[in-house]
């Protein structure tokens, strides 16, 4: 039987069901905790009325007797940290209809060897998978790791020069962490480049941007340290805080197309920085600006 553990800010109250722990909004209910010593978990998809509609952050975090969980349809969004450290992790069913793995969802769930994920999930967090059975398999099988266009995680690669397949359409926050890759082809299909995804490749010395890209988020290229020269297409329309932050070999770099913003610390300590080239896509006073 359900029963009210405490009241929170807004009137929101937490209860709980069986081993899990939930809260009523206006119109969902939202599983916040369970009981760490829960082994298999079926997630209900209505409480009191209510679907089930988020996984609240850290939910089943370091939960070290969890083996199996079964996750409802109605569920799109698995939040941060949710089965952090559930070492016994095995078997996870998720909704048909999931479009975004957060940071560190299953990180160090190390026993986790399968895991299907739907071709909805368009997004997958900084190191969501990180530590597990399930990464270190596929790495075996291509070091380029890719779920539904996106490449997860590039940190096995040996080659000093990656090629992209084409077809992948994001890399993955911190996909090429450290590695020692000194050129990076990228495929006409790339959309995105996540958060961090070529930090600390202190190697990296080429890189080819496509016309198709249209995000590079924060701290995409931190501490490249041998980059010198790169053409942001005419898509990205924003340059995230720390995108450049710490390249210091980096002399020359071409916008293409009309900013909206620049972070402030977007080229921080580029010490060897000493052109940025704007150059109009869309008629302009000047045809080029340089700064």
């Amino acid at each position: 039987r359900d029963r009210s553990v405490s009241r929170g800010l807004g009137d929101v109250y937490k209860r709980q069901v069986g081993t899990l722990t939930y809260t009523l909004e206006s119109d969902r209910a939202v599983i916040t905790q369970c009981d760490e010593n829960a082994e298999e978990v079926v997630i209900p998809s209505e409480i009191e009325g209510k679907p089930v509609t988020e996984i609240g952050e850290s939910a089943f975090q370091a939960c070290e007797s969890l083996t199996c969980v079964t996750i409802p349809n109605t569920v799109q969004t698995l939040g941060k940290y949710v089965f952090w450290g559930c070492t016994k992790l095995q078997d996870v069913t998720l909704p048909k209809t999931l479009s975004a793995i957060s940071d560190g969802c299953f990180r160090f769930c190390s026993a986790l060897a399968e895991l299907d994920i739907p071709e909805t999930v368009e997004y997958i967090g900084i190191d969501a998978l990180g530590s597990t059975a399930w990464l270190k398999q596929r790495q075996a099988e291509n070091p380029l790791v890719q779920v539904n266009h996106i490449l997860v995680n590039a940190t096995a690669c040996t080659d000093s020069r990656v090629v992209i397949p084409n077809g992948v359409k994001q890399i993955g926050p911190y996909a090429f962490n450290s590695t020692a890759v000194t050129e990076v082809v990228i495929p006409e299909s790339m959309k995105r480049i996540g958060w961090g995804a070529f930090w600390n490749c202190q190697s990296l010395k080429k890189l080819n941007l496509p016309a198709n890209l249209t995000q590079i988020e924060e701290s995409a290229f931190c501490n490249c340290a041998a980059l010198q020269e790169l053409e942001i297409p005419a898509g990205v329309t924003r340059i995230f805080d720390n995108t450049f932050s710490g390249c210091t070999s980096l002399k020359q770099i071409t916008i293409l197309g009309n900013l909206t913003q620049i972070g402030t610390v977007a080229f921080y300590n580029c010490t060897s920085l000493t052109d940025v080239c704007l150059l109009y896509t869309s008629p302009s006073p000047r045809d080029t600006e340089r700064s």
